[in-house]
C-alpha cells in the first residue's frame, strides 16, 4: 500500500489567524475611539484596560506568520529568488494600490503633491496601520537566512531561540526606556524612527 505524502492541514493555524485578526482590529479600534473621548472619564478607563490586554494579538498575529512559513518552506529545498518573486508579487502589488488609494483619499494640491504623500506613506507606512505589512515584507526578506540557521544549526535551535529571546529583550528595553529620550528634531529619517518608536509603544 502506497503511503500518502498529502501535508497535513493545521485547522488550529486557521483559529488563531481569526483569533488574532479580531483582536488587531479591536486593538486598533480601541485605540480610535480614546482619542475621541474624555481621558478623565470611566469608558475611556475600561477601553485602555481593553485596548493594553489585546496587544498581544499583534505579536501572535507575526508569529502565526512565521509559523506558517516555515510550515510551507522549511523542509523543501529554499529557491530564494523564487520565494521572495512569489511572496512580493503577491504582497507588494496590493501593498502600493492600498497606499495609492488611501493616499489619493486625503486632499492634495497637486500631482506631484499627491506622489510625494504617496512615496512617504509607501516608505515608512507611518499612517492607516500599514506598518505591518512592511514588517512582513522585511520578514519575507530576511527568511531565507532565517531557514539556513536553523538548518545549519540543527542541534543547537534551543540555543538559537534563547539568543534571540535575550535579544528581543534588549531591543525592547531600548526602545521603552531610551528611544524615547532621544531628540529626533535635526534627525533627517526622523520619521523612521517615529515609526519605530510607535511599534515599540503599541
Amino acid at each position: 500500500m502506497q503511503q500518502s505524502n498529502k501535508r497535513i492541514y493545521l485547522f488550529e493555524v486557521d483559529f488563531f489567524r481569526i483569533v488574532f485578526i479580531l483582536g488587531v482590529l479591536a486593538n486598533h479600534t480601541t485605540t480610535l475611539v480614546t482619542h475621541k473621548i474624555s481621558t478623565h472619564s470611566m469608558p475611556y478607563e475600561i477601553l485602555m484596560a481593553t485596548h493594553i490586554s489585546l496587544h498581544f494579538t499583534r505579536m501572535g498575529f507575526m508569529f502565526v506568520t512565521g509559523l506558517v512559513l516555515f510550515m510551507n518552506n522549511y523542509f523543501k529545498p529554499m529557491q530564494i529568488l523564487k520565494f521572495w518573486k512569489k511572496r512580493y508579487l503577491g504582497v507588494l502589488i496590493p501593498y502600493l494600490s492600498w497606499t495609492a488609494i488611501l493616499t489619493g483619499a486625503e486632499n492634495h494640491s497637486s500631482l506631484g503633491d499627491f506622489l510625494e504623500n504617496w512615496a512617504h506613506l509607501s516608505v515608512y507606512a507611518d499612517n492607516y496601520y500599514m506598518y505591518y505589512i512592511l514588517v512582513t515584507m522585511q520578514l519575507y526578506l530576511i527568511f531565507p537566512l532565517i531557514v539556513w540557521l536553523f538548518k545549519r544549526f540543527l542541534s543547537y535551535h534551543h540555543m538559537i531561540v534563547i539568543i534571540s529571546a535575550v535579544v528581543q529583550l534588549g531591543m525592547l528595553v531600548f526602545i521603552k526606556y531610551q528611544l524615547p529620550n532621544i531628540d529626533t528634531s535635526g534627525c533627517a529619517h526622523k520619521s523612521i524612527i517615529r515609526n519605530v518608536f510607535y511599534l515599540g509603544l503599541n
